[in-house]
């Protein structure tokens, strides 16, 4: 009589197993948790730990020593909001996003310029000019 009940309503990581007791008749619950599996409890809640994403096979160690080595350490969720990135490793990041939305700026302002005619895609240079200067 030790079975293991089906829950699918509920999103919860532990399992409950029913199982048997001395006497007839008697049984109780035991609740399994997974802690010790790659994951380690965190206020009501269960947080992945390094071990959890760990590969087995000896590519995927070399991949992610690779992967450590080229970008860093996998931050937890709770250093997340600290981690502050450095002025070197944003700009060229970030700064991308400018650029290629001046681009498709000037292309949408020439597809305007278009539409109200021949006259009014004199504009055009003067605008790409603009951007550029903008850009510089």
């Amino acid at each position: 009589m030790s079975g293991e009940e089906e829950r699918p309503e509920s999103p919860s990581l532990e399992r409950r197993v029913t199982q048997a007791g001395r006497h007839v008749g008697d049984r109780y619950v035991r609740i399994v948790r997974p802690i010790g599996s790659g994951l380690r409890g965190h206020g009501g809640r269960y947080v992945a730990t390094e071990q959890t994403m760990a590969s087995t096979g000896r590519v995927g160690r070399a991949w992610n020593r690779t992967l450590r080595f080229l970008i860093g350490k996998r931050l937890e969720t709770e250093a997340e909001a600290e981690e502050r990135v450095s002025v070197a490793t944003g700009l060229p990041i970030l700064a991308s996003d400018n650029i290629s939305s001046s681009a498709y700026a000037t292309e949408e302002a020439m597809r305007v310029l278009a539409l109200a005619g021949v006259g009014a895609l004199a504009l055009t240079m003067p605008i790409a000019i603009a951007v550029v200067f903008v850009l510089a």
